[in-house]
């Protein structure tokens, strides 16, 4: 398949200090991305390009769902046929304990699309609300073998992976942030919504279980600069996902999930050279 660039958003922040922070951490997810071999697009918000072999897209500082949309447009006018869209302190764990990290991008590009057929977009196990160890070691062989899809209930737009949604299914459909701030503020659950959406059109939405999501140093957020700003605005963005999806507030949205996901809850892919990368996996 044609899976060749990760796109990232990229703003350093108002603090002259957290500044330096996030231009090296965005320098470190770069050095990652080049050593998998992927190209390389950042839309930089108001900073330089942190180095000279990427391609850039200036802008002025956006709210992240803004700015994810005019990647989204980018991706979408290409040819490719999926492309990992990132925060720019986002890569994979790629240790030997995280199972396929290390090796994820060159195994999935070896795929045949055609295999994906159900899947639209996915994110990796974030590890802040999963354990993952004893899943690798129940589901040693099938993890082996297979790229495992689930159904997801989560959406987080640190790092995910998107079809060309344009060039398969005739659509682009894009982040809607005007509905999620509050008083010049993010609310933080746009890109729940974002995958919801999805969803809502027919879309397969899932979890892959071979790679862990590693946001680097994540408590140096240019967003939300605290544990208790977070919290003060989960109730909030609660409240605003259950008006977006038109639901009473505190739905369940597993059972939303039942009523309005129309692909299969759990798809299987198999890999089609199972020698790549199979030193990382955990034995």
């Amino acid at each position: 398949m044609k899976f060749n660039s990760v796109r990232v958003i990229s703003w350093y922040g108002a603090d002259e200090k957290l500044k330096l922070v996030r231009q090296q951490i965005h320098k470190e997810q770069c050095d990652w991305f080049k050593t998998h071999g992927l190209n390389i697009i950042v839309l930089t918000q108001e900073h330089e390009p942190v180095t000279s072999d990427i391609t850039c897209i200036a802008s002025s500082r956006l709210f992240p769902g803004s700015a994810r949309n005019i990647l989204l447009k980018d991706f979408y006018s290409s040819d490719e046929d999926f492309c990992i869209f990132a925060d720019n302190d986002s890569v994979l764990y790629d240790k030997q304990q995280h199972l396929d990290g290390a090796a994820f991008i060159n195994l999935i590009k070896n795929i045949d699309v055609t295999a994906m057929k159900d899947v639209d977009a996915f994110i990796p196990i974030i590890p802040q609300h999963q354990a993952f160890s004893t899943f690798f070691k129940k589901n040693e062989t099938t993890l082996k073998h297979h790229f495992w899809f689930d159904r997801t209930r989560e959406f987080k737009g640190s790092l995910f992976v998107l079809k060309n949604l344009k060039k398969y299914h005739g659509m682009e459909l894009y982040f809607e942030q005007d509905k999620f701030i509050e008083d010049g503020k993010i609310i933080g659950v746009e890109d729940k919504a974002f995958g919801m959406n999805l969803v809502r059109h027919g879309l397969g939405v899932y979890q892959c279980k071979n790679i862990v999501l590693n946001e680097i140093k994540m408590d140096k957020s240019t967003w939300a600069p605290s544990k208790p700003f977070r919290t003060a605005m989960r109730q909030l963005a609660d409240k605003k996902l259950a008006e977006y999806l038109e639901q009473p507030y505190n739905f369940n949205i597993s059972k939303w999930l039942d009523v309005n996901f129309k692909k299969q809850n759990r798809v299987l892919v198999k890999k089609t050279d199972e020698n790549i990368g199979l030193e990382n996996f955990l034995l």
